[in-house]
């Protein structure tokens, strides 16, 4: 399994030099793309969401490649803490125990845009992604304790973006999230759909519009 995820992580960092190399008179001219990538998904049949910051090089308005930092709670305030029961398998006998389940994972991606027109852009999305899984047991006696995990993912999407007017866009999308490494309680847990619904306002056009009025 662990020769898995290298082959995994080598193949992607090579695809991603390779594009950049082919394309690099392009790259000379194109400008890093910042962009919110949040979305929910599904933790042990619960609606989660994923807090996502990502940083990606477009190419020809076709392609794009770059890197995300995802996690299910940001400094410990804004998202939703995931409770489960946890089989401890540290203690014998195994012991099952209440939890709290938090994750963080850094990762690379590669994008295509299948549709580009005036009021339809649909993009495909495949990422790979490595981080930490963090459990807070509760013990019998009351007593707290914390650990990690590492794992791998791979999550595959599709996501729409429809411009309603000129400055507002709705955006849909949905994918699947794999974890290739970990224990078999978390990866079923985590092994879920994916979902995305927002919407981004052009302020800057909404304020010209109003002030045309």
């Amino acid at each position: 399994m662990k020769a898995l995820n290298r082959r995994y992580l080598i193949l992607l960092i090579l695809t991603f030099q390779a594009c950049i190399h082919l394309h690099a008179q392009e790259v000379k001219k194109a400008e890093l793309r910042v962009q919110f990538d949040s979305r929910n998904t599904l933790v042990d049949k619960e609606t989660v969401g994923i807090f996502g910051l990502r940083v990606g090089l477009p190419i020809k308005n076709k392609y794009e490649f770059g890197v995300g930092l995802y996690a299910s709670r940001v400094f410990d305030f804004f998202g939703k803490e995931i409770e489960k029961d946890y089989l401890d398998n540290s203690t014998i006998p195994s012991q099952t125990l209440p939890a709290v389940i938090g994750f963080k994972y850094f990762s690379v991606y590669g994008e295509y845009t299948l549709v580009d027109n005036n009021r339809w852009n649909i993009t495909a999305n495949s990422q790979y992604g490595l981080g930490q899984v963090f459990i807070e047991l509760t013990e019998s006696n009351g007593s707290m304790r914390k650990k990690t995990e590492g794992k791998s993912l791979i999550e595959h999407s599709l996501k729409a973006k429809y411009q309603l007017n000129s400055w507002l866009q709705l955006i849909g999308g949905v994918g699947y999230r794999y974890l290739i490494n970990g224990e078999e309680q978390i990866r079923d847990a985590f092994n879920a759909p994916i979902y995305i619904v927002s919407a981004e306002i052009d302020f800057k056009r909404l304020f010209a519009s109003i002030k045309g009025k």
